[in-house]
C-alpha cells in the first residue's frame, strides 16, 4: 500500500464490514470483468473471515463464479466531500477494503446458517428460515484469501 498512513489494521477492516451494507463482488466473466453490488453477512472465526451472499438459483453470476470461484471484492462508506476553492486541491474523505476470495455454493443446513448470518447484518434481527425458504435461493460463501483496508478520515 502506497499510503500505509491510510491502512487499516484488521479490528477497524472488521468495523468497517460492520458498518457496510453492500459489497461489490468482482469476477471474470471469459476474458471481460464483471461486477455486482449485493447484500451480504459475514463471519470472522479465528481470523477467517467469510462473507453469505445470496441470490437468484440461476443467472450470469453464478454461472461465472462456478467457472472461476476466485473473487474479488470491494466496500466502502464514510465518502465526505472535502472541496477547496481549487479544483485540484478537492478530495474525498473515505474507508473501503479490498480483497480476494473463493466462491463455495452451500447447501443443507449451511445454507440456512448463512441466510440467518446475512439478515442479522443487514436488519440486527435473528431469522430462522425453513428448508422451502432457503430452497427458493442460491446462497454462497465467499472465503476471504486477502483482505486491506485505508481510510482517510481528515
Amino acid at each position: 500500500m502506497r499510503r500505509n498512513d491510510r491502512e487499516l489494521d484488521f479490528p477497524a477492516i472488521l468495523s468497517l464490514l460492520d458498518r457496510c451494507r453492500i459489497v461489490r463482488l468482482a469476477m471474470i466473466d471469459g476474458q471481460e470483468p464483471y461486477i455486482v453490488p449485493l447484500n451480504y453477512g459475514y463471519t470472522c472465526t479465528d481470523g477467517q473471515i467469510t462473507l453469505y451472499c445470496h441470490s437468484a438459483k440461476e443467472g450470469r453470476k453464478l454461472d461465472v463464479m462456478r467457472a472461476n470461484p476466485h473473487i474479488g471484492f470491494e466496500m466502502d462508506a464514510d465518502y465526505q466531500l472535502q472541496t477547496h476553492e481549487e479544483a485540484c486541491h478537492h478530495s474525498n474523505l473515505f474507508s473501503s477494503v479490498i480483497g480476494t476470495g473463493e466462491f463455495e455454493l452451500l447447501e443443507g443446513e449451511a445454507k440456512k446458517q448463512a441466510l440467518s448470518v446475512l439478515m442479522r447484518h443487514q436488519t440486527g434481527r435473528d431469522f430462522v428460515f425453513t428448508d422451502a425458504q432457503a430452497n427458493s435461493v442460491a446462497v454462497f460463501a465467499v472465503h476471504v484469501k486477502t483482505i486491506s483496508g485505508k481510510a482517510k478520515t481528515k
